[in-house]
């Protein structure tokens, strides 16, 4: 006699992790097509195969949602360019970093145009909303805090800069390809990718000693 229960379909449920990675890669699909405004936390959660009820037991609701979306590509793009640029280039003349970076960066800019479209967005909702303007302003620290350490770990700046002048360079840098990716998002033909290089070289330049 077959053991009834050898046969019935598994229930196990998912673990944590793979319903948060399986939320976060809907969301960003549905940011990055539509924007931020017109998702539904119902539909993103539907995408997922899930209810609404695993996108407010992981992240508390689409504001902290988009904000998890947003740091981890921003987090990946970063910790990869940063190595790419650094560990992977072998560079000895520090003056060769500026033609170098400018280079990536402006691919970043491309890459991440769509995503940073979503983050205008998102910011204008935070002028109207407290729940969003708290989650932008965490997302946005978080943020410089990731770039400046980053910059501040490999002495961009020189020996002398401690981890606040890192900072500062960290707003101007992120200001900057934020800007960046919005204009070459609307109107490509003016911003294609020699411009951005060359506009990154310059800036680099300076921002550089």
């Amino acid at each position: 006699m077959t053991d009834a229960t050898s046969t019935r379909p598994s229930t196990r449920r998912p673990r944590r992790a793979q319903v948060r990675a399986d939320v976060l890669d809907a969301a960003r699909e549905a940011f990055l097509t539509h924007g931020y405004a017109t998702c539904s936390v119902n539909d993103i959660a539907a995408e997922a195969g899930f209810t609404k009820g695993a996108v407010y037991s992981n992240f508390g609701g689409k504001p902290g949602l988009f904000a998890e979306v947003f740091q981890r590509d921003f987090g990946r793009a970063t910790a990869q360019l940063v190595a790419d640029l650094l560990d992977g280039t072998g560079l000895r003349d520090r003056a060769q970093l500026p033609d170098v970076a400018a280079g990536r960066l402006a691919d970043l800019v491309i890459r991440q145009a769509p995503l940073q479209v979503a983050v205008g967005e998102f910011c204008s909702l935070a002028h109207s909303s407290p729940e969003v303007a708290e989650t932008y302003a965490a997302m946005r620290a978080d943020q410089l805090d990731l770039v400046a350490d980053a910059l501040h770990r490999q002495r961009l700046l020189g020996d002398g800069q401690d981890l606040a002048d890192h900072r500062e360079a960290a707003v101007l840098l992120l200001a900057v390809l934020s800007s960046l990716s919005l204009e070459h998002r609307a109107a490509p033909e003016l911003y294609p990718r020699a411009v951005l290089i060359a506009a990154l070289t310059r800036f680099l330049a300076g921002l550089l000693p």
